[in-house]
């Protein structure tokens, strides 16, 4: 039954006209019948040249509406067995860029973890946290807001007397990131951007876009979700403190956060 309200809707424009020209034959039939006064006496021949073009436009109908159906079923099944051929592909580049993620990336936080203390092993999977954290102290840092005040109030001081600022080692590693951003999620746009223009069927497409959602940039796009909805920390510099032209900006809308707009787009 299902399958027959679907062609229905795929079709109800070829049905309506089809509906509409069988009644428009029917009532000229008719009326043709009752102007001859056909209605009067009985006659095969006249009643067959009537209702013979009549069901001969409604076989005609009923038979290009199956020949659809058939020719759809015929598309989604070479669909089907298209996109089960690509797959195999997509899984291998899922999992390449899976192992560039999960690669150390080259500048570390300026810091250690535990006890005792352990280096830090910061990949684009789990750098979220070691920035939440860098950002934190940053922001959270006495020097660092006096020294925001000053330069506010165009009060700017040598680069080596920030350079002795408690806070220096954390910005500059912050300055790095906001520079250039995270590289390595370039291969996950990539990876979109090759699902997308994929020949496999849409349901495929949502399943190995939400995968990336959700194993990929779930931390990323949730932090710069919350940092759009929260100013909490403060602006980053592009360069370091007592340089000429700096300019201030937050820490989400500087290069770190330019695939931000991207995944908004794209996935699920």
């Amino acid at each position: 039954m299902k399958w027959i309200i679907d062609l229905i809707k795929k079709n109800y424009k070829i049905l309506l006209l089809g509906s509409i020209l069988i009644l428009l034959l029917i009532d000229i039939g008719t009326r043709f019948w009752f102007w001859k006064g056909l209605h009067l006496e009985y006659n095969a021949s006249n009643f067959n040249n009537i209702v013979t073009p009549i069901g001969t436009i409604i076989t005609a109908l009923l038979f290009f509406i199956l020949t659809i159906r058939q020719l759809e079923m015929l598309r989604r099944q070479n669909q089907v067995i298209e996109s089960q051929n690509i797959k195999p592909h997509l899984e291998k580049e899922f999992e390449r860029v899976k192992e560039i993620l999960e690669k150390l990336l080259d500048d570390q936080p300026p810091f250690s973890y535990g006890i005792p203390p352990t280096k830090p092993k910061m990949n684009t999977l789990n750098c979220i946290g070691y920035f939440y954290d860098v950002l934190s102290r940053v922001t959270l840092s006495k020097d660092y807001n006096d020294d925001l005040k000053d330069l506010y109030t165009g009060n700017i001081r040598s680069v080596e007397f920030y350079r002795k600022r408690d806070y220096y080692k954390e910005l500059s590693f912050l300055i790095r990131y906001a520079n250039y951003g995270v590289t390595e999620l370039n291969s996950v746009e990539l990876l979109i951007e090759q699902i997308k223009f994929s020949k496999i069927l849409e349901e495929d497409k949502h399943y190995f876009k939400n995968r990336i959602r959700m194993e990929f940039v779930s931390k990323y796009y949730d932090f710069m979700q919350s940092c759009y909805n929260d100013d909490y920390f403060s602006p980053i510099p592009d360069r370091e403190f007592g340089s000429t032209n700096l300019i201030l900006t937050p820490f989400h809308k500087s290069k770190f956060g330019q695939h931000y707009d991207f995944f908004i787009k794209e996935l699920p």
